[in-house]
């Protein structure tokens, strides 16, 4: 899918339900300029303090603790409200490739990815990234926004402090830009290596009976184990593991974006056909 489609179904996607889009998006923009609000209460709580013989200022404290207490409060609605959005934003495009497949005219093999277990993938993770790209918007949208009027602020304050601050997040911003098409051909090629390892498995499946009648079983693990290898080893340069669990737990990456190691092919164990 080329970027001018992917822009076109996302954009599809938010059109489908545009009040919880936009209701989402207000609901972020305002749990992200909340701190504005509270940076200016801190400047005149220590305005206050810096003056000679004044006493505390418990009215701005308390004003300041309500406005943090209330975003966090906020939070919650956020995340019930975005909660919704996600879903919704699996459920459409899972039920149109489903429609597709069963209900369109002609053969369902024209439509089919590949092999039909590869159909797993693209069920999952292709519209898995779809729903990323709008949750990245919606977060980009109240990120920058808000950044906008805080450089604004700065700049008011003291140029020179603004300009050191704005330097490096331009350098990360055009390395981001430049790196842009190599991350997208990685990020293609580890989607296709996961295509290969679905349709692999999906293939054995149907084909399990043959298998065992051939005495395929070391044949078919060890195939197994290459494909699994080669998705691992394109993944790892296309996802960031954001946290590992402690050394010794026997366990592979966590996270949303974690990586898991691959199944090792002499973990398959074959069952016997009974007569």
């Amino acid at each position: 899918m080329s970027r001018g489609s992917t822009i076109r179904v996302v954009y599809r996607l938010a059109r489908h339900e545009p009040v919880a889009y936009l209701t989402c998006l207000a609901w972020f923009t305002m749990f992200f300029s909340i701190p504005l609000v509270s940076g200016a209460a801190v400047k005149v709580v220590l305005d206050r303090l810096a003056t000679p013989g004044a006493t505390a200022p418990w009215g701005l404290l308390a004003i300041l603790v309500g406005l943090e207490t209330a975003r966090w409060s906020m939070f919650v609605g956020v995340a019930v409200q975005w909660h919704g959005c996600w879903v919704g934003w699996h459920t459409v495009p899972r039920i149109n490739l489903l429609r597709s497949l069963v209900s369109d005219p002609g053969p369902a093999a024209g439509r089919l990815p590949g092999a039909p277990g590869e159909a797993v993938s693209r069920f999952r993770d292709d519209v898995q990234d779809v729903s990323m790209v709008l949750d990245v918007v919606m977060d980009l949208s109240a990120t920058v926004l808000v950044s906008s009027v805080a450089l604004w602020v700065l700049i008011t304050i003291d140029p020179q402090v603004a300009l050191a601050v704005l330097a490096p997040v331009v350098v990360a911003t055009v390395g981001c830009i430049w790196l842009g098409p190599r991350l997208r051909v990685w990020r293609r090629e580890a989607r296709e290596a996961t295509g290969r390892v679905t349709g692999y498995i999906g293939d054995v499946f149907g084909a399990v009976l043959a298998v065992q009648a051939g005495g395929a079983e070391r044949a078919v693990g060890r195939r197994f184990g290459r494909l699994n290898g080669d998705r691992a080893r394109v993944s790892r340069r296309a996802t960031k593991p954001r946290a590992s669990r402690p050394r010794g737990s026997g366990e592979g990456w966590s996270g949303r974006w974690a990586l898991r190691r691959p199944v090792p092919s002499a973990t398959i164990r074959w069952g016997r056909a009974r007569g």
